[in-house]
């Protein structure tokens, strides 16, 4: 998966969520300690909409970790219809055997 295209597809799961569960979302990241990295700082999160939510996750976790956090939180907040969304190939990455 390219970097844009992991980018867009972290931003299509927090449009895909409801405002209630995006709260959540939040409320869970600046709880998340992932490989030894401490949670995002609340005042950072308070304000953010999803697409400075993606930015922060990637400044944070670098990218392979963000979407590792976000499949995590997803889990949490019971959306594992958007885990598998997630884990899904992207329309351009190669198929094996081809």
């Amino acid at each position: 998966m390219g970097l844009d295209s992991t980018f867009e597809k972290l931003a299509g799961i927090l449009d895909d969520i409801a405002d209630h569960e995006f709260d959540n979302f939040k409320w869970h990241l600046k709880r998340e300690i992932w490989n030894g990295i401490d949670p995002i700082k609340t005042s950072k999160l308070e304000r953010a909409e999803r697409l400075d939510i993606v930015d922060l996750m990637v400044q944070k976790y670098q990218v392979a970790g963000a979407v590792t956090v976000t499949r995590i939180i997803m889990e949490k907040i019971k959306r594992n219809d958007l885990v598998k969304k997630l884990s899904e190939p992207s329309p351009e990455a190669p198929v094996e055997g081809q």
